[in-house]
């Protein structure tokens, strides 16, 4: 991990930007809510992010940049303040369930602080990931008890209500 991070900062030495790294974070410092994710969602989450944050609302989003070597101790470190984590992603491991939302389970396990921590799966089937969808997630969060959830599918035909 400690080499991702040297070739992160050698490249912000020579052009002057970040590109790299573990994780990315965005307005977590003290955010009571924080959004993770992993690829091009971040874009959106950072302008719902924004939008919340003028209404008052403490929101933030980390963006893992690296899935292996899982980098656990950098999200610990970022987000063990927090008290919720929903975690968006646009995959799933049938009889698993989130792949992201496990990792970042397995982060707080056994340790002394735990947020409540829901998974939400979205884009399945390339389906669109809206600012309304993320605004449900946001919904969803702060009323549900920690669970995984499919986000913009049609649940009478997967056996839903």
């Amino acid at each position: 991990m400690q080499v991702i991070s040297d070739v992160a900062t050698d490249f912000h030495n020579q052009f002057g930007r970040f590109q790299g790294g573990l994780i990315d974070t965005y307005k977590v410092e003290d955010a009571t809510l924080v959004l993770v994710a992993m690829g091009s969602i971040i874009g959106t989450i950072k302008d719902i992010v924004d939008e919340l944050r003028a209404k008052g609302q403490k929101v933030g989003v980390l963006k893992v940049r690296s899935y292996r070597p899982f980098p656990k101790d950098e999200i610990y470190k970022a987000l063990n303040h927090v008290k919720e984590i929903a975690v968006v992603e646009k995959a799933v491991s049938l009889g698993y369930g989130g792949i992201l939302v496990n990792e970042i389970k397995s982060v707080f396990y056994g340790k002394p602080k735990t947020p409540k921590i829901n998974g939400f799966i979205l884009g399945l089937g390339g389906r669109d990931i809206t600012v309304d969808t993320i605004h449900q997630v946001i919904k969803e969060t702060t009323k549900a008890a920690s669970e995984e959830k499919f986000v913009g599918l049609n649940e009478a035909l997967i056996g839903g209500k």
